[in-house]
């Protein structure tokens, strides 16, 4: 019998998936029905305007298994995001004015390979893809008006969701979290962070398509498209990171050259302060 760790890897660049049992595919088709019947329920008070809907995940994967017939079967993060949108279609049909269903999700796994994998499942299907951009424009719009809008992110970026730190869990305002503005300082701030964080994020999974990557910063950083692409400027010039297009042809000299389609690669040769730690052998733990 292979060991979880063997059995469940995902690695979107080789296509590698684990092949989905026979109760997960149950397992699945419960979380389908379940979300959609809840939101049903929900929302049979037809005076409601708009319904919220926090999603989380614990053992997201990479969101997508071979099915042992050849084919691939989705796994939790997709289902839940076509159910939502399958339930917000249904209950907004002969209604002149729609209901949305504003959802938020979090998706959770040990593994930054497996994520990796699933923001690619995810943009290759659309879903992050068109929060990303119009995220990327409303940030656009914040950096262009400068100090006349401020934001309660993390000027660089954070990842993970806390409870702890959750107003609507534990009804206290979090202290730590300081509100930042669209200004020069924060400007540099931003990029001088990212520009060590994220080289740091790529190594940790090998290799990641760029828009994989602003995806899944997409609510945890002030910082739009063009300041990501600065801030991997130097790493992808001196060649501590890869940048290539999506057959992998063409190099990018530099990071704001980058494409939405190009892929992130770390390098065989890396510097010694991006160099991840050993891992323990199964004998040391």
């Amino acid at each position: 019998m292979a060991k979880d760790d063997e059995k469940y890897r995902w690695d979107w660049g080789t296509q590698t998936f684990p092949t989905i049992d026979p109760h997960s595919k149950i397992k699945h088709q419960i979380i389908d029905e379940y979300i959609q019947t809840y939101i049903d329920v929900l929302m049979r008070n037809q005076l409601m305007p708009e319904l919220g809907l926090s999603i989380v995940d614990g053992f997201s994967g990479g969101g997508i298994y071979h099915d042992g017939l050849g084919r691939n079967h989705f796994g939790s993060p997709v289902i839940a995001l076509e159910a939502i949108q399958a339930s917000e279609v249904r209950n907004n049909l002969e209604r002149i004015k729609p209901r949305p269903i504003r959802s938020q999700h979090y998706f959770v796994d040990v593994k930054p390979e497996n994520i990796a994998c699933l923001h690619s499942v995810l943009a290759a299907r659309g879903h992050l893809a068109n929060n990303y951009r119009a995220n990327d424009v409303m940030k656009k719009i914040h950096w262009k008006y400068g100090n006349n809008f401020s934001h309660m992110l993390s000027p660089s970026s954070f990842f993970g969701y806390d409870a702890n730190r959750d107003i609507a869990v534990t009804g206290q305002h979090d202290l730590l979290l300081d509100e930042h503005y669209f200004d020069d300082a924060t400007d540099d701030r931003i990029r001088g962070e990212l520009s060590e964080l994220l080289p740091k994020q790529v190594y940790e999974v090998e290799r990641q398509p760029f828009l994989g990557l602003m995806s899944g910063l997409t609510n945890y950083t002030m910082a739009d498209e063009l300041r990501v692409k600065q801030a991997l400027d130097i790493a992808v010039a001196t060649g501590d990171l890869l940048a290539v297009d999506k057959n992998g042809k063409t190099r990018r000299r530099k990071g704001t050259s980058i494409k939405s389609t190009d892929i992130l690669i770390a390098p065989p040769q890396r510097p010694i302060f991006f160099v991840p730690p050993l891992k323990k052998s199964s004998s040391e733990n």
